[in-house]
């Protein structure tokens, strides 16, 4: 007679519907890998050709098809799990991760576009390209190692230890006692331990410092003002992971409808700040503060002015750009947009006109974002011009990195094209010495 203790322990049947979901992710997951697949061969031939046309282009936004299916597949998987789980699909909608989902389509779409915009630009176009233009938009799309954008190489340790040391110095944030180990935040308006406080970049390091130049020019006396002092703002932890997702923008500080006040506001030298927080639903503005400021939340710093300990002030087109990505970012939620919008229906965002960036770069955001708002920080607002795609594309960028960030994709997931060393050598012999 068997031993009870010893009798092998029953497993339960599994339910035809469990069965069927499981069979069903099963089917999902190997759709994907084929896909990949697919997208894998599609990248070895176009980079065999080592030509770019206009077909070039065409090709390219044939795989950017292929990633929208892809997402979309990846997306599908991922509510099934979650029912799978008992979780409902309703929960699954109101997480982040769908949230991440969402925005990675709109991403992808918008690369979609920027590829086809230049195949039909590359293929209709009469007027020659000029080689300053042929090589920023080859630049752009070729020397990415996360999506879109001239990427920088990797981030030297040295460069950013001296970019934070400089915005110490810059906004004499340390603690007034030597022996205090603490900076001065003026996000939150209190001093915290140096390890809580980061040295934030407004524009994002990723752009690198060629497209920066072209996008913003040249700053006089100014090499490397990617990790000068102007282009950051040091702030807690806390605080720099909130505005490098965009749940807060830094404006300026003077009243829109007083004409003096705006023309006090770019006369100054020292100009004043303000936080606008742009979803006050968010979950992460709806935490509470770091000590010692624990009894208020994230969403209570909007409206308040920048507490700064120097004249030290980061330049204003920089922030305008952090307000434009974040603006695109925005429009990827299409109901939010609209809610935050009506909201703030009769109030500007940013709310002080000012030239911070080209007509031509901001009627691409225009065209994708839908609010003409934007064109109150052109620089020259006036002069009819045509198009330019280079900021949208590098505001998609900025977006799609933080996306890698929130879902912990390889940058291979996210990007459209993988280049390698042999790329970018191509790249330089091919236009290394046109200007």
């Amino acid at each position: 007679m068997t031993d009870p203790s010893h009798a092998p322990i029953p497993i339960p049947e599994r339910s035809s519907s469990k069965r069927a979901a499981e069979e069903s992710i099963e089917i999902l997951q190997r759709q994907s890998s084929q896909l990949e697949g697919t997208i894998r061969e599609s990248r070895k031939k176009l980079k065999a050709r080592c030509s770019y046309d206009a077909q070039y282009w065409f090709d390219r936004t044939s795989i950017a098809d292929k990633l929208l299916e892809k997402n979309r597949l990846q997306k599908m998987i991922s509510i099934q799990s979650f029912e799978r789980s008992n979780t409902s699909s309703k929960a699954w909608h109101e997480s982040e991760e769908a949230e991440a989902f969402a925005d990675t389509d709109s991403a992808l779409t918008v690369d979609k576009k920027l590829y086809a915009a230049q195949a039909k630009k590359l293929q209709f176009d009469v007027e020659p390209v000029t080689q300053g233009t042929k090589r920023l938009f080859m630049r752009w799309f070729t020397k990415s190692s996360a999506g879109l954008g001239a990427t920088a190489g990797k981030r030297s340790t040295q460069n950013q230890t001296r970019f934070k040391a400089n915005l110490i110095e810059a906004s004499n944030a340390s603690h007034p006692d030597p022996r205090v180990e603490e900076y001065w935040c003026p996000i939150l308006g209190c001093f915290h331990g140096k390890h809580a406080m980061k040295a934030a970049h407004i524009v994002p390091y990723s752009l690198g410092q060629d497209l920066m130049t072209d996008i913003f020019g040249a700053e006089e006396n100014e090499k490397n003002e990617l990790f000068s002092a102007k282009n950051g703002i040091l702030m807690h932890s806390g605080a720099e992971e909130r505005f490098d997702k965009g749940f807060f923008v830094i404006v300026p500080s003077a009243n829109d409808e007083s004409v003096e006040e705006i023309k006090a506001w770019h006369e100054s030298t020292a100009k004043s700040y303000k936080i606008r927080v742009i979803d006050r639903d968010a979950k992460p503005m709806k935490t509470f503060l770091p000590s010692p400021m624990q009894k208020k939340l994230w969403v209570d710093l909007d409206g308040q002015e920048l507490q700064f300990l120097s004249s030290h002030r980061p330049r204003a087109r920089y922030l305008y750009y952090h307000y434009c990505v974040t603006m695109l970012r925005l429009s990827y939620h299409k109901n939010e947009h609209e809610k935050i919008l009506r909201d703030h229906l009769g109030k500007k965002f940013w709310g002080t006109p000012g030239p911070y960036l080209s007509k031509s770069y901001l009627l691409a955001l225009v065209q994708e974002i839908g609010s003409e708002d934007l064109l109150d920080g052109a620089e020259n607002p006036q002069e009819p011009v045509e198009v330019d795609f280079t900021v949208l594309a590098a505001a998609n960028d900025a977006v799609k990195t933080s996306l890698k960030n929130r879902r912990g994709l390889s940058s291979k997931e996210l990007e459209e094209d993988d280049c390698e060393d042999s790329d970018d050598e191509y790249f330089e012999d091919e236009y290394s010495n046109d200007e």
